[in-house]
């Protein structure tokens, strides 16, 4: 391992808590990884500034993009030229474009029926009280940063009102992996073909970030954040995750937060501490429970877990007007975004306040604040409670 490899590890190692510091299969793990993405003639990093942007940092390589939140930007240079970069009088930080992927689901029933208890996870929030109110999150604008969605399913068409590919720059966010519409099913489906979402007239924004394989980089999370802000999104639904904290992610992230948006993300289904950016404060870290309200064999276990949500056998849409159960808490993200919106579409409220809101009508489920945090979310408390 060479010098810029330990330096990338020990900015990392910053901010990672004290047990991933300490734990040997994943500082193993950082080292293979810088061991092999810095073999490579060329890399692509983020730059921050001190203040402003400094031009002088385009002499090292092309500028790929200049980020709207935050003062960095994404750049390709040579590997040999990274400690050059850094150690420019303007620089703040480098980090390579690190790795993100979807919380992969642990389990996939594909197909299964309207006839089937198939909404036992909207009752279990209490999510039929807000849909005989008229509680439906009408008109509030939610972003679900994932694999896209099929804007053309059935119980989505209706809600699905613009978006973006960030994977290769396009205008056409469609899912060409079926975990984004799952998850956009979950949270805002439209009453049609036989699905309820929660907020099931918030406007979605598909922000697609993951390719059909599920993989993705930061670049594509600081991308979508900056268009979110930009186009006056006010929650973000993120069921994705990375095992690298990144400068450029947080830092969107907080000024994302500082504008007004809600950021929720899933916990991860290792069985460990959150990952990214769920761990970051300015995120709604989301927990899976089972309809017994038991957390899943899978959920992350950690302080840093905010509330928990239904996440296993959760039935929602796949591309092609399907259906299917998936279980993660990739499934228990969207739940808590969606009450969210129906929160937001009653009473117009700071983010702040609507987190602590949620967090203070969680349902106390007996279970260790580091398992479910603060309660199975319910949204008819929240309600009753405006």
């Amino acid at each position: 391992m060479n010098n810029t490899g330990e330096f990338f590890i020990n900015e990392i190692n910053k901010v990672v808590p004290e047990e991933q510091r300490e734990n040997t299969s994943y500082q193993k793990f950082l080292h293979d990884y810088f061991k092999e993405e810095l073999k490579k003639e060329h890399v692509k990093i983020f730059v921050g500034f001190k203040e402003i942007l400094d031009t002088e940092v385009e002499r090292y390589g092309d500028v790929l993009y200049k980020f709207k939140t935050t003062d960095s930007i994404l750049m390709h240079t040579k590997t040999d030229l990274l400690d050059t970069i850094k150690n420019l009088s303007s620089v703040r930080f480098i980090e390579l474009d690190y790795p993100v992927s979807l919380i992969v689901p642990p389990e996939h029933v594909e197909g299964q029926g309207p006839s089937q208890d198939t909404d036992w996870n909207m009752r279990l929030i209490g999510a039929p009280y807000a849909w005989n109110m008229n509680a439906t999150g009408r008109g509030v604008k939610l972003g679900i940063i994932d694999t896209g969605i099929d804007y053309n399913h059935p119980c989505l068409k209706d809600n699905v009102k613009g978006g973006h590919n960030f994977v290769d720059d396009s205008k056409d966010p469609f899912d060409d992996n079926g975990h984004g519409t799952h998850c956009a099913g979950i949270a805002a489906a439209s009453g049609e073909a036989s699905l309820t979402g929660v907020a099931t007239r918030a406007d979605l924004y598909a922000l697609k970030v993951l390719s059909a394989t599920g993989g993705g980089r930061t670049s594509g999370i600081v991308a979508a954040i900056d268009w979110a802000v930009s186009n006056g999104l006010q929650v973000l639904s993120m069921s994705l995750g990375s095992r690298f904290p990144a400068s450029a992610m947080h830092e969107a992230l907080i000024a994302a937060h500082e504008r007004g948006l809600i950021l929720v993300a899933a916990s991860g289904n290792e069985m460990i501490g959150p990952g990214f950016p769920a761990f970051y404060r300015e995120v709604v870290s989301v927990g899976a429970v089972d309809r017994n309200k038991k957390p899943a064999s899978f959920t992350n276990r950690d302080p840093g877990v905010d509330i928990a949500a239904p996440g296993v056998g959760v039935y929602s849409s796949v591309p092609g007007g399907k259906f299917a159960s998936y279980s993660g808490t990739s499934m228990a993200c969207p739940h808590v975004s969606g009450v969210f919106s129906v929160i937001l579409g009653e009473r117009r409220m700071e983010n702040v306040e609507a987190e602590n809101l949620i967090y203070d009508t969680a349902e106390d489920i007996k279970r260790h604040s580091w398992e479910v945090g603060r309660g199975l979310v319910r949204i008819d408390n929240g309600l009753k409670r405006l």
